[in-house]
């Protein structure tokens, strides 16, 4: 899991608006958000999975662990921004090798949004 420093609170949620960069991988969708808490200099994320994705709650679990750990080792510290990631179906099924193939792709191709 991420610090509580890098997570998305659930007030934000409220007035994080419907548009924001899409960036689509093979199995994660990344929704990037410039930085709406200006205290805190870093990024922020949140991973949704629906139960349309993992019908259990044990594989939605276990999907945002690992999509969490991937983000925590490979965003850089200085960006200000706020991701939300939704994973695909295609992401229950994948080895943690080509999830972090994917988040190392999503990554380079996140810019910040205007």
């Amino acid at each position: 899991m991420i610090s509580r420093n890098h997570r998305i609170a659930k007030r934000f949620f409220v007035i994080l608006p419907r548009t924001g960069t899409v960036v689509y991988g093979q199995f994660l969708t990344f929704r990037v958000y410039a930085a709406a808490d200006t205290r805190y200099v870093g990024w922020k994320a949140a991973v949704v999975v629906s139960k349309k994705v993992a019908p259990h709650a044990v594989s939605r679990n276990r999907i945002r662990r690992q999509v969490f750990e991937l983000l925590r080792t490979q965003l850089p510290t200085k960006i200000s921004l706020m991701i939300v990631v939704f994973p695909k179906k295609e992401a229950l099924a994948a080895g943690s090798r080509a999830l972090l193939a994917d988040v190392v792709s999503l990554v380079k191709a996140v810019t910040i949004p205007q």
